[in-house]
Parts: structure tokens; sequence; C-alpha cells
């Protein structure tokens, strides 16, 4: 019968199909240790052991920071099991975004087996910044982003950008390995303005920025070395919904086009009503702040 061969093989094609879209098995043998990967921008240790422990106590949970990979180890080698069986058979979603559960090489975590990952994901120190900026919700300007780093050195070159995955970004190069590896230790998970634009600074792998331009975006201060003062922001931004720190910044004060227009413009004056509410210069008076963390180190 035409038809009931035809339904066989649709059954037959349909079952290929589901396993070929069904999660690899984890080719390491099994441990209570396990490797993730594609792990979502700026993912806690505290937000991956909540996402784990409904199958068991979480121990240790290491995150190889720039590389969106991290390692868990679980209780036994039996909780570990169960949650690689379980995502065999079903994604792995965190934080909307799929992600990769499978048994490490790894027995037992340690100081060193941490370390050696540490070593392969984190860049060789050097004179460049990769900066990202996490929950961007007010307007950023070179302005902000220079005035910040130079109170640990010289900056040389400055580069802001979103990357193709939306994140906003800046390279920063500064006069000096001394000076970066200065900033990247006091500025390391503060926010440029209270309640939001945290940063997360890591080494880049480049040896020289190219600036083909300097204005709004990026600046060659070894070719320019004074800056005019940008009032367009580094980023275009979008209208954010309302959140718990109104009082400091307020979306709705924007025009609906904000992030899209083509006359200069006060950034400050669009998201503070023309209020100074932030002073960049290293002053109290902000907690939280980049302002307040440098004048406590001052």
């Amino acid at each position: 019968d035409p038809t009931v061969f035809q339904a066989m093989m649709s059954g037959q094609l349909g079952v290929a199909a589901a396993s070929a879209k069904r999660p690899r098995v984890s080719a390491s043998p099994p441990s209570k240790c396990l490797h993730v990967r594609g792990l979502p921008p700026y993912c806690t240790e505290q937000e991956i052991s909540i996402f784990f422990s409904v199958f068991g106590r979480v121990e240790k949970v290491f995150v190889m920071i720039g590389k969106a990979q991290a390692f868990v180890q679980m209780d036994s080698v039996m909780t570990a099991a169960t949650i690689v069986n379980h995502f065999s058979l079903v994604p792995a979603i965190l934080r909307n975004k799929a992600v990769y559960v499978q048994y490490s090489r790894h027995q037992e975590l340690t100081s060193t087996s941490a370390s050696a990952a540490e070593r392969k994901s984190v860049a060789t120190p050097n004179s460049i910044l990769m900066v990202s900026i996490e929950n961007v919700q007010a307007p950023i300007t070179l302005d902000n982003l220079v005035t910040v780093f130079k109170n640990y050195g010289d900056v040389r070159k400055i580069i802001a950008f979103v990357d193709k995955s939306g994140q906003h970004k800046t390279l920063v190069q500064m006069v000096s390995v001394e000076a970066a590896n200065a900033a990247r230790a006091n500025l390391e998970g503060r926010h440029l303005f209270e309640g939001c634009c945290k940063l997360h600074i890591n080494f880049s792998t480049h040896s020289d920025l190219s600036v083909s331009r300097c204005g709004p975006k990026s600046w060659d201060f070894t070719q320019k070395p004074s800056m005019e003062s940008q009032m367009q922001p580094a980023f275009p931004l979008i209208p954010l919904p309302q959140t718990s720190h109104a009082g400091l910044y307020n979306p709705t004060a924007a025009a609906p086009t904000y992030g899209m227009q083509t006359q200069a413009y006060n950034p400050m004056q669009a998201a503070y009503g023309g209020g100074m509410a932030y002073n960049m210069n290293p002053a109290p008076g902000l907690p939280g702040g980049v302002g307040a963390a440098a004048a406590a180190a001052a």
C-alpha cells in the first residue's frame, strides 16, 4: 500500500531528523565535573549555580572570562550524569540562549585546573584593553570614557563599537602596560553611571590600534592630542523600559528617535533633563560609580 509505505518513510525520516537535532552526547568519561559552553554574555557564577542547583548540590563553579564557557562541579557523578542525560534529550536554555553541557575531562576542580583554564581565556597583559559595557541605559560619549581611563595614565587611542552580538565595547590603548594594568584593576566591575553601564575589562590581543577617523566613536591622541568635546554618544541607543534607577536616567526624556538623531546634542541634558547628576571627575557622591571609586582609591 503506497499510503502505508509513505507513512512509514515519513516516520523514519522524522525520527532521523529529530535524532540529528539532539545535542551530542558527551565524549568524555563520566565525571562529577561538567563543561558548559555557549554561555550568554556576562554570565555569573551565581547564575550558573542556580541553573544547575535544581538537579543537586553545586560544589564549585568557575567561569572562563572571555570564552563564554564554565566548569561546574556537582556533588556526585550520579548528579552530573542526570544533568548530561537530561540535556542530551532537551535543550539547555539559559537566559533565552542555548548552552551545551558535557562531562569535563577533570574529575575534580582544583585551583590548578581553574588557573590553567583562566590563563587560556585571558589575553596576555598589554597596553590595550577590551572594555565591554553591560546594561547601557544612558548615553556614553568618548569624553566620558577617556576621562575615566586617564586617571590611570594617558590614553593614546580609543575606539567604541557595537559587535555582531549587540554588545557595547570599547578598545582603549593606554600609554603603557602598567597604566592598562592599573585601569583594569581599579575599573573592572565598576558602573560608569550609578546603577547602569557596568564595565567588564580584559586585555586585548591587538598590538596596536588603527584609528581611521577622529570623531564621536574613535580618537587618536597621537595624531590629535586635544580631543574636541564630543556631544554625540559613542553608541547608538534604543529607548529602554523604565527601571528601578529612574531617578538617575529617564529614557522617556529623550525623543522617540533617540540614537538616530543627526544633529549634535548634549547627552547629559537628554539623560538628566539638564542636571549634571553625574560627574566623571574622581569625586565622591555617587555610591558604586567610577567617580566615587576613584576618590576612595586616591
